[in-house]
């Protein structure tokens, strides 16, 4: 968050009641859906999916000028 000027926390040692990012009324559910919340709230889809597939495969091409880099993929 520093190009923010936001707070810093340090995810590790985090023990608040309510994690960083998340609502209030998730703070007690477990990390995987917390961190499906926060996957969904940042449209981690948009670049780990292709159309019409299955979320999460990734694999999809990102073309910048210095060459093309690739989502990573999930192996289940």
């Amino acid at each position: 968050m520093d190009f923010a000027g936001g707070k810093k926390v340090d995810i590790a040692n985090y023990s608040g009641g309510d994690p960083p990012g998340v609502p209030a009324s998730l703070a007690h559910e477990t990390i995987v859906k917390r961190g499906e919340y926060l996957a969904r709230a940042a449209d981690c889809l948009v670049c780990h999916t292709a159309k019409d597939g299955a979320e999460f495969v990734g694999g999809l091409p990102i073309v910048l000028p210095f060459g093309t880099l690739y989502s990573t993929q999930h192996y289940p």
